[in-house]
This record gives structure tokens, C-alpha cells and sequence, in this order.
């Protein structure tokens, strides 16, 4: 969101901030720096100061992108590249170039031409493009030799992140290009949006110029490809969530921490809707005493049995075929239903519940993992929040904070005060214009003239505050000791004068001592005093002049 207070300066400098600080986080924890090579740590670790120097670091960045990009770029760039972008994402992943690279070594453009099965040229193509991605590169550059980075490295080790980018490019993409005319054929015109799961863009997507008309769920289960087995996209979307789960280790720890699985014992926990099993999975490695039985459709099963086939928790993690819109038969301690609600309308999650009430006992628990949008004043109030404290950080106001203060005294940074200040001269300039115009009558200009004086008042006093600010360096260790010894000099200077004796014999600081006059080379003669006075020589000269202007001469 736009901070209208930010500006080229600041941001670069808070992201200079914020990167030293990261830094040395990861120092701090032992931990490498990232960089583009291949074997760099994939994510940063789970710590929570690092992990908030990082979302403020990733929001500063942003903003300067935004910036330096520029209004007219950004909706060009907007609407142009990511188009580009993902099908670069979808080629690579559909071709698998992840494995014509290998990833301790290099491999030519003819080398994964023949790999892909891929025109030379149009491997180069997509290739270039990936490389301002920072998905492969060449090494060295200018080079026929392309190696793996960091990203693409990551993807080339995971068939479930794999899965996770086929499953959101080739079943969810289609549908996002259909969005608007799914808004104009059911929701526009009416008051509340449709519960039904047809009612959606899914139905209108494509797959090869067939329109899918039937719900996601529907859909991954019996849409058959030419080339594949059928289920293969329901298959694919259990390993796309594994994949998921690799990548969110804040969620897993949220659900391993926001329950207290340990009073549970032996109990036995139904994962209602639980795919592959990717969250029993690490609730089984964390609770060895629970008993896991993980719901769902048939189509994921295989998935399943191929993770834990040979996983030592095979015993205690079990695979049980069931709708969940179907009434539930197996009693459990737990239900654990994670990251399903938000895929269906109320409608739909009233009736996955009510499906559960017959085996429900007192001591029982539904547990609901899931994102959840908060309510508009309370999502107002948290972005406020954030904002608020970004602002701080920075040494200025929250964006919300417009009007000037009445008091300056209220006001404790200096950018701050500033600021106001900068209002004022604004608002004097702007009414200096006016007050020039010739057609205005003379009530126009007095008011004019006293509104600018207030202003002018009113500067004065932020300007005050700002001095009162920069005082505080009179407390500082060291200024505050010189500054008493200037005063006491002072001092010593006003007692001298009232004495009349020039100062204190070894002033040293100029004040009007002895010390101060042989240090100018002011000496008695200087002020008409000197030895030719104590012999009377001066008073014989005097008569002598004055005997020869009465005689008219000087002879």
C-alpha cells in the first residue's frame, strides 16, 4: 500500500538499514547470506526478529520499485510481463528443463534442446528471458554454458514444488483469464454473491478448447488428458500441497504450536479433507503418540501410499476413503480440519460441520486451521497500526496524520516538525500570490495580511520547537561541563568590569586582563603613559612649544 510520506531518500535509506540489519541477523544465527547460486539455502530461518526485519525489507523494496518505475511504466510493465513471465514458468516446468540442467554442472543450449525436444532457438528464447527472472543463467556470462540458480535449483530437487507450479499454471491460470465474464454471468445485479460452486470462473475455463463446465473439485477428479491416467490432476494437487508445505514453515509451525497436542496422548485425529497426509505427516514426527487417520477423496490415495509407503510412521498414519459432505462414521478425539474452509462458500462449510455433530462427544475437539480475512474496521485498524510504526521507524507521521497541530510542544521528531513547518511556508507563499491580485477590495487584503501574520507566528513557534530539539546537546557528556565553564568565564568578566581593573591577572581567555593587553602589544605608551613623565622632560617641552607660539615661532 502507498505510504504517501516516502519518497526515493528515505526508502533507500531504511532498505540500507534494514539489509545491514538482516545481515547481521543471519550472522548472529550462524547463518550463510543469500546469494544466486545454486546451493544457497532455499528460505530464511523461522526466527522471529529476522523474519520482521525481512517483511519490512521485502515492503521497502517494493515501495522503491514502485517508485522508480514510475506510474505510466507500472501499468505497461503490469499488464504486459506477467503474462510473459508465467508461460516462461509454465514452458520451463512443462518441458522440464529443471533436470536438462544438471545441478552440479553445466549443460549447452543444444544439450537441453535435445533433452526438452525443443527447437534450439526457441530454448534460447525462453532461456534469455528466465535469466532476467534469475531462473538459470550462463556461466561464465556470454557463454554457451547455462548452470542452475538458487530458484531454479530449488525447483530442480522438489517434484512437489514441481507439482505445485503445474497444478497453479495449467488448472488455476486458465481460469483467472475468465474471471470478469464469471462476475458479469452470475454476480453483477445482485445483492450477495452465489453460494454455488458452479457459480464461479472454473466452469468457463478451457482445456484445449473444451470448456470445463463443472466445479475445481470435480474437475481435478475425472478431466482426463490424453497423456495421462485419470485422476492425474487430483494426484498432482495432493503433491502440489506438500510442495506448499515446504514452503511454508511459518504454517506448520503455527499448527504445531497454536494446540496443545501433547495433552492428547495416544488420541486418535481425523484430517478431514488431509490429501497426502502432508500435515499428519509432521504431526506423527512431532507427537509419536497420536494415532492419525487422514480423509479423503479416492484420488489422492495413491499419493498418499507413495509418502508413506516406506515412512517408519506407516503404522500410526492411515488413508481412509470419505466425502466430507458425506455423514462422518469415524469417532475420533480430533478433527483436524486445515485449509479446507476457504475453498467453499458458507453454504458448503455449514454442511461439512453438520456432517460431523453425530459422532461429536463432549471432550471432543474440531480444530480449524485456515486464512482468515479479518473485518473491514478491524483490517483498517491493523494496517493503521503497521503503518503507524513503519512511520515511526522512519522518523515520520503516519500518512493519516494531515492535520497540523495546534500545540508544537506535541510533536517530538525533528522530520515531523519540519514538515509542519514546510505547510506554513507553503501556505504563506500561496496567500503572497493571492494578496497581489489587483482586484481584490481592501477587506480582502487586511484579512489576507492577517492571515499571513498568524502564519508567520505560527512558524515562528515550530521553528522554536525545532531549536528546543537541538538543545537537547546541552545534556550531551562533555557539553554540558565546556558550556559551564564559558558561564563562569562570563562571570569573571562582568565582576572585572564593575571593578574597573581590566580583568583578573592571568586571564587567559581575552576578557580585558593584563595577560589580554601584552598579548595585543598594547603597552603603557599605548594609553599615554611612560618614563618621560617621571623626570618632567614632557612638561619642559610643553612650556618650550608655548614659549615659541608667543613669540610666533617654533625655532
Amino acid at each position: 500500500m502507498a505510504h504517501l510520506d516516502q519518497n526515493l531518500e528515505n526508502i533507500g535509506t531504511a532498505i540500507a538499514q534494514l539489509s545491514k540489519s538482516l545481515a547481521d541477523q543471519l550472522k548472529a544465527l550462524d547463518q550463510r547470506e543469500p546469494s544466486f547460486a545454486a546451493d544457497t539455502p532455499a528460505s530464511f530461518p523461522q526466527n522471529a526478529e529476522l523474519q520482521q526485519i525481512r517483511v519490512k525489507l521485502l515492503d521497502s523494496l517494493a515501495s522503491l520499485q514502485h517508485l522508480v518505475t514510475g506510474a505510466s511504466d507500472f501499468w505497461i510493465n503490469g499488464c504486459l510481463f506477467p503474462n510473459h513471465d508465467l508461460l516462461t514458468f509454465d514452458v520451463l516446468n512443462s518441458f522440464n528443463f529443471w533436470d536438462a540442467v544438471p545441478l552440479n554442472g553445466s549443460a549447452s543450449y543444444s544439450e537441453i534442446a535435445k533433452s526438452t525436444n525443443l527447437p534450439e532457438s526457441i530454448v534460447r528464447r525462453f532461456l534469455r528471458y528466465a535469466f532476467t527472472l534469475f531462473v538459470f543463467t550462463e556461466s561464465p556470462l556470454g557463454s554457451e554454458n547455462v548452470v542452475h540458480t538458487s530458484a531454479s535449483a530449488y525447483i530442480a530437487r522438489s517434484r512437489f514444488v514441481q507439482a505445485f507450479l503445474a497444478h497453479n499454471l495449467e488448472d488455476i491460470r486458465p481460469a483467472t483469464t475468465v474471471g470478469v465474464n464469471a462476475l458479469k454471468k452470475w454476480v453483477a445485479g445482485h445483492v450477495d454473491p452465489p453460494q454455488e460452486v458452479t457459480t464461479c470462473a472454473m466452469p468457463l475455463a478451457t482445456d484445449d478448447g473444451v470448456e470445463r463446465r463443472t466445479d475445481f473439485w470435480t474437475y481435478i477428479d475425472n478431466f482426463e488428458r490424453h497423456d495421462q491416467p485419470k485422476g492425474f490432476r487430483a494426484k498432482r494437487f495432493a503433491e502440489a500441497m506438500q510442495g506448499l508445505t515446504q514452503n511454508t514453515a511459518t504454517i506448520i509451525e503455527a499448527t504445531l504450536k497454536l494446540f496443545d497436542w501433547k495433552s492428547l496422548n495416544d488420541a486418535t485425529v481425523v484430517d478431514l479433507g488431509g490429501s497426502a497426509g502432508h500435515i499428519s505427516a509432521i504431526l506423527a514426527e512431532n507427537y509419536p503418540k497420536l494415532s492419525l487417520v487422514v480423509q479423503d477423496l479416492p484420488a489422492v490415495e495413491s499419493a498418499f501410499n507413495t509418502n508413506f509407503g516406506s515412512s517408519r510412521h506407516a503404522s500410526r498414519v492411515k488413508f481412509q476413503k470419505h466425502d466430507f459432505f458425506n455423514v462422518q462414521e469415524t469417532s475420533a478425539d480430533v478433527f483436524l480440519v486445515k485449509s479446507v474452509f476457504h475453498d467453499w462458500s458458507d453454504k458448503y462449510v455449514l454442511q461439512i460441520v453438520r456432517n460431523l455433530l453425530g459422532v461429536f462427544k463432549p471432550g471432543n475437539h474440531l480444530l480449524i486451521f485456515d486464512s482468515i480475512v479479518p473485518e473491514s474496521e478491524k483490517a483498517q485498524s491493523m494496517l493503521y497500526r503497521f503503518r503507524a510504526t513503519q512511520a515511526s521507524e522512519s522518523g515520520l507521521l503516519p500518512t493519516s496524520s494531515t492535520r497540523r497541530p495546534k500545540a508544537p510542544s506535541t510533536v517530538s521528531t525533528i522530520p515531523a516538525c519540519e514538515k509542519f513547518r514546510g505547510q506554513i511556508l507553503r501556505d504563506v507563499s500561496r496567500k503572497l500570490l493571492k494578496i497581489q491580485d489587483e482586484s481584490l477590495s481592501d477587506a480582502q487584503v487586511r484579512d489576507l495580511n492577517d492571515e499571513i501574520n498568524k502564519l508567520m507566528k505560527e512558524k515562528w513557534s515550530w521553528e522554536r520547537r525545532i531549536k528546543e530539539y537541538y538543545g537537547r546537546a546541552k545534556e550531551l557528556p562533555g557539553v554540558k561541563e565546556m558550556l559551564e565553564r564559558a558561564a563562569k568565564k562570563q562571570a569573571r568578566r562582568a565582576a572585572a568590569g564593575k571593578r574597573g581593573d581590566g580583568g583578573e591577572d592571568g586571564d587567559e581567555d581575552g576578557g580585558g586582563g593584563r595577560a589580554d593587553l601584552q598579548r595585543r602589544g598594547l603597552d603603557a605608551r599605548y594609553f599615554g603613559w611612560g618614563d618621560d613623565e617621571a623626570d618632567g622632560s614632557l612638561l619642559r617641552r610643553r612650556h618650550h612649544l608655548e614659549a615659541a607660539i608667543g613669540r610666533g615661532g617654533t625655532g
